[in-house]
């Protein structure tokens, strides 16, 4: 393997795993709304807090919900069947 194609292949590596950790941020906003829903802002505020989302973002998607970009495509109905902790 040359220099220049282990270079492209870190490269994309980082893409992945950067757009991995993105994915995964975007899901833990995901549960914080539905917790949001079911248990309150404070606990969402919590659950985030504890993911280390961002300050900005958390109160950005917990107290205006209609500027997000992303919605996933999570079937919020199968939370339902999980009893809450509280």
């Amino acid at each position: 393997m040359t220099d220049l194609d282990r270079r492209a292949t870190d490269a994309a590596h980082d893409d992945t795993a950067q757009s991995r950790a993105d994915r995964l941020r975007a899901e833990q906003v995901e549960v914080g709304l539905v917790m949001q829903e079911m248990l309150g802002t404070r606990a969402a505020a919590g659950y985030l807090c504890e993911k280390s989302i961002s300050i900005d973002i958390a109160t950005r998607v917990l107290t205006r919900p209609w500027e997000r970009r992303w919605r996933s495509s999570v079937n919020l109905a199968s939370f339902e069947a999980v009893p809450a902790i509280v």
